[in-house]
């Protein structure tokens, strides 16, 4: 077990943060078979352009010796973001925006709630 000044707050962080992983993951299993393969992992990866760069983010806030600038973290956070967006519409062309902006809406919503569950 780590310590440290945000040792609890990390364990809070992922704890939610496992949570909405869980929720999307569920969510996309329950639309492969409703919609289609192809529209399931466009809400996955809609979820996960969002979801890994908070992961990334609460993992350099909270290390033990976290001497990073938050304003540069919020910048690297959005410019991965973009790059997830990026990197997923030049692999799979043929995927729909409305899919993958149904993902990032659920995990944006999802990602603040479990965090405040997590937290209080």
């Amino acid at each position: 077990m780590e310590s440290g000044p945000f040792s609890r707050l990390r364990q809070q962080l992922l704890r939610a943060l496992s949570w909405v992983f869980a929720v999307e993951l569920g969510l996309s299993c329950f639309l492969a078979w409703y919609w289609g393969l192809l529209e399931a992992s466009s809400v996955a990866a809609g979820a996960m352009a969002v979801w890994l760069p908070q992961l990334w983010l609460a993992l350099q806030l909270t290390q033990p010796t976290a001497r990073w600038n938050p304003v540069a973290l919020g910048v690297a956070k959005y410019t991965m973001t973009g790059a997830l967006f990026a990197v997923w519409f030049s692999l799979v062309p043929s995927s729909g925006s409305a899919p993958v902006m149904l993902g990032t809406i659920v995990a944006l919503i999802a990602i603040p709630i479990a965090t405040a569950r997590a937290t209080r």
